[in-house]
């Protein structure tokens, strides 16, 4: 697709086109108020459209179009790709769109407007795409296992980082595989926290059991959330069985005061009606299977 060389490219685009690329699917709303969060919805919507037209992103949909997002397209990737300073490994496009819809919706939650000082994140596809050389110096330089992202928390009380990582498991993998992930967290990375979002306890019980088998920790970082307690509650989800059991999660993540206003903001994400100006009631995805990846 050829560049638009007519097309004025702003500061709010280029938000945008790295939103876009950092978290590959996003949902309009969530998009409106970040990258144009200094426009009125209905003028933000339209400019998403706008840049629709003109090749730079495109929303996806599951086949009735109740379920809809945006992902970068060629022309975008091509104007955020010259812009990065760490060296790129290629590529944009999202290999499963459920999957990475859960993961930036669950990784960005309520610091989707700040994050607070002190504290950071990593996406999956920055540490896909980018050579560890280029990643901060706080994330682990190591091909040998890629979560679906990093946390990096600072306690306002504590001026010791914690690492956290986020593993969203939608389909159950060899037991040969969670047992050399077990043995990535306990024996070479030792992380302060490792959360898993599954679908049910059976997968729960079975990813558990088989971490536990390559740990020599027994996977005592490990900490389960249901995926249908999330849709309900967010980061205000418990955790429902290891490391700080019964904690929200949110409790993990909210580190400071000045958190407290963000409380539940993360939902925006979760909003996957395509024009947030019709209505004000939000259409909140509700299953595992979006419907993108079919």
């Amino acid at each position: 697709m050829k560049k638009n060389n007519h097309f004025i490219i702003s500061e709010e685009d280029m938000n945008c086109f790295k939103m876009l690329w950092r978290w590959k699917l996003l949902s309009s709303q969530a998009l409106c108020v970040t990258a144009y969060g200094t426009r009125s919805i209905y003028r933000a919507y339209c400019r998403l459209l706008n840049l629709e037209k003109n090749g730079f992103i495109k929303s996806i949909g599951s086949w009735d179009q109740k379920t809809i997002a945006w992902q970068l397209n060629e022309n975008g990737y091509d104007v955020v790709s010259s812009r990065f300073d760490a060296t790129l490994q290629g590529g944009y496009r999202s290999e499963n769109k459920d999957h990475d819809f859960w993961v930036s919706a669950i990784h960005l939650g309520d610091w989707i407007k700040s994050i607070p000082k002190g504290c950071d994140l990593y996406s999956e596809q920055e540490l896909r795409k980018t050579n560890p050389v280029d990643y901060p110096e706080w994330v682990p330089q190591t091909k040998l296992h890629r979560p679906d992202g990093w946390w990096k928390i600072r306690h306002s009380n504590n001026t010791k980082d914690s690492l956290i990582a986020l593993e969203v498991e939608l389909s159950k993998k060899t037991k040969h595989m969670y047992n050399e992930v077990g043995d990535f967290y306990s024996n070479t990375i030792r992380p302060y926290q490792v959360i898993w979002v599954v679908k049910s306890k059976s997968d729960l019980n079975y990813i558990l059991n088989h971490l536990k088998e390559g740990s020599l920790s027994k996977a005592e970082e490990q900490s389960f959330i249901l995926l249908d307690h999330y849709i309900q509650h967010q980061w205000q989800s418990e955790i429902c069985i290891g490391k700080n059991s019964g904690k929200k999660l949110s409790d993990i993540l909210a580190t400071s005061p000045e958190l407290a206003s963000n409380l539940g903001s993360g939902k925006v994400l979760l909003n996957v009606r395509k024009k947030p100006i019709i209505s004000t009631t939000p259409r909140i995805a509700s299953r595992p299977d979006l419907g993108f990846s079919n």
